[in-house]
């Protein structure tokens, strides 16, 4: 894991402040730092980064690395690189590290941008062609790796993070704030911050996950752009459902597996529920890796899941870091330190939760981090996926199917939407996902009074794939993704996450929808699939185990200054009727989960407002 930046100017002899953009980029890759730099007549190119070393330790793999006419930058780690060494060793290419940089840049030599449909990987990934004078930009399917990208006629910046754009070149229009992402944020909240490549800043974008771009240097156009993955998600498999499960079993095994290659220490993220439960089983019962983990444990009983918390660490005999939260002490301190650092506001109450834990991480000095992030997209882990499993199955199974979810799933739903069994009825019915919030209650808050509308990319005709797959490629999980790293990265530690694999992603969208949701079990194949690895406690707990905050663990909303901060909030007057807002905020006693968020997302527009506005 590291950190990567870059500039390149059409004009000759553009130099930078090599040693302000290398400061910046300390906490991605405090273990080394590289720069490179050439002038041509006419075009100039500056690359920076910063190296956090996981796998192999030697300077030998420091960055940029150089192989004949290429000059590679790489944030991130390609897990199966020594089998894809082997093939380029068939080819006569020798090697003089032990890292997955040089399998990288002689996997691009030999065989240019198809090398990256062959990872199993992460990464933002820039390479300098100087024969053909051109950039290469890549991220990886998931978008797990940031890399966000401002182009002008003259000019191209790309970098991990949008602080090293913004103090790469002092032109004005980079810091200009994107109000329209604002109010998305507002009024219809994170789920809509990832469904375009837009940022908080108008012309700095998001280079889009799971693609190849190439950039000529005699004009920064765009010369090509590659989807790494074309998979058609509607071509279904002949399989029985014990195969099935048999095959995800291997998976997911090879898939955690493959992600525990390092060599620095490794820790795991530790909740409640079956994702993080069934990795750590894994680790520790079928590859013998001896574990330590990390839990949050929330005092709030809605959100308190120490007991199977306790109950896999107690199979597995292993260590729990349990970190005790809340903590509403220095809270507007702290969230305006980590908005510093992410360059933007943080997107839910969680990512800010999660920060004390990558915190409490850095103390145990763990440099990699394995979470369960992708299981319940891949797999259908939420209550809504059971309305549109219904409505996919034929006469009998709906019969039967519907028999379970009244009695196993309606007692845990307290979204009244998903307690609707008519939701989907109309299977295009998107309107309850448009915001949380009624119209009258917008129209007191909010000043832009705009019509909202919902939108979703077409994967599969299949109602519940579409969704899952929407949910892994332009909503939940790129943004999880995106705070994690951030997060994960404030404290130079590299987040790791098995389910984001693209077999077990192929494989899973590949199986007949009727096998997903079985006998009121949602992620039946997953769980099916760890029986024998995952204690049945967790491996059958039925309830969904979302982690989530109330506000009030957070803050005192009636403290005078709390109030105080919200009034002398004078940037928010675009965006907030804050008049109306204070009202709202001294009605509250203990606050539901969208006002909870709302208030949240004010907070951090406020102090987003007044850093960067």
């Amino acid at each position: 894991m590291c950190g990567i930046a870059g500039i390149i100017k059409l004009k000759k002899n553009y130099s930078c402040n090599n040693k302000k953009i290398l400061e910046l980029m300390d906490n991605r890759g405090p273990d080394h730092k590289g720069a490179f730099k050439t002038l041509k007549s006419d075009y100039s190119i500056n690359l920076f980064h910063s190296r956090l070393a996981i796998i192999d330790n030697n300077p030998r793999s420091n960055q940029p690395f150089h192989f004949q006419n290429f000059v590679l930058i790489f944030n991130g780690e390609i897990y199966n690189f020594n089998e894809i060494k082997q093939k380029l060793i068939k080819f006569n290419y020798n090697f003089t590290t032990t890292s997955d940089t040089e399998v990288l840049i002689k996997a691009y030599h030999k065989w240019g941008e198809n090398c990256f449909k062959m990872f199993d990987g992460m990464w933002a990934v820039c390479i300098y062609d100087t024969k053909k004078n051109e950039i290469i930009l890549s991220r990886d399917l998931f978008g797990e790796k940031p890399l966000y990208i401002y182009k002008n006629s003259n000019t191209l910046i790309f970098g991990s993070e949008i602080k090293y754009i913004i103090n790469l070149d002092n032109n004005p229009s980079i810091k200009k704030i994107n109000k329209a992402h604002i109010n998305t944020f507002l009024r219809q909240g994170y789920k809509f911050l990832f469904k375009k490549n837009d940022t908080y800043f108008k012309n700095i974008f998001k280079l889009e996950n799971g693609s190849i771009q190439k950039f000529s240097l005699k004009n920064l156009k765009l010369k090509k752009k590659i989807n790494i993955n074309k998979k058609k998600f509607d071509e279904t498999i002949k399989i029985s459902r014990d195969d099935a499960i048999s095959k995800i079993r291997e998976l997911v095994i090879k898939t955690v597996e493959s992600r525990l290659i390092s060599d620095r220490p490794i820790g795991f993220y530790l909740s409640g529920g079956i994702d993080t439960g069934s990795i750590t089983s894994i680790a520790s019962k079928v590859l013998n890796r001896s574990i330590k983990c990390f839990s949050i444990i929330d005092k709030d009983e809605r959100y308190n899941e120490e007991k199977n918390i306790d109950k896999t660490a107690g199979d597995l005999k292993c260590e729990v870091v349990k970190i005790k939260f809340p903590n509403n002490n220095n809270f507007l301190e702290q969230l305006s330190k980590l908005i510093e650092y992410h360059d933007k506001p943080i997107s839910t109450l969680n990512y800010y939760t999660h920060s004390f834990l990558h915190e409490h991480v850095k103390k145990h000095n763990i440099k990699v981090l394995i979470s369960g992030l992708g299981g319940d997209e891949m797999f259908s882990g939420y209550y809504d996926h059971y309305l549109m499993h219904l409505r996919e199955l034929d006469k009998k199974q709906y019969s039967e199917n519907l028999s379970y979810w009244k009695k196993y799933i309606l007692p845990y739903v307290r979204n009244n939407n998903f307690k609707n069994l008519n939701l989907f009825r109309n299977k295009n019915n998107r309107s309850f996902m448009i915001t949380e919030f009624d119209k009258i209650f917008m129209r007191k808050i909010f000043k832009d009074k705009s019509k909202l509308s919902f939108y979703e990319k077409n994967f599969s005709k299949s109602l519940l794939k579409n969704r899952l797959l929407n949910s892994l490629f332009h909503e939940l999980v790129p943004l999880i993704n995106n705070e994690d790293d951030m997060n994960s990265m404030r404290m130079s530690i590299e987040n790791r996450s098995p389910f984001l694999n693209k077999e077990l992603l192929n494989f899973t969208m590949s199986l007949p929808v009727n096998f997903f949701i079985k006998n009121g079990y949602g992620k039946s194949l997953l769980r099916e699939s760890m029986d024998g690895i995952l204690n049945n406690q967790v491996r059958l707990d039925r309830k969904k185990h979302a982690f989530n905050s109330s506000i009030h663990s957070l803050v005192d909303l009636k403290d005078k200054e709390i109030i105080d901060f919200f009034k002398k909030s004078d940037e928010l007057n675009d965006f907030v009727n804050l008049k109306n807002f204070i009202t709202f905020l001294k009605d509250q006693k203990n606050s539901d989960n969208k006002n909870s968020k709302l208030i949240f997302s004010v907070f951090n527009i406020a102090i987003f407002l007044k850093k960067f506005y």
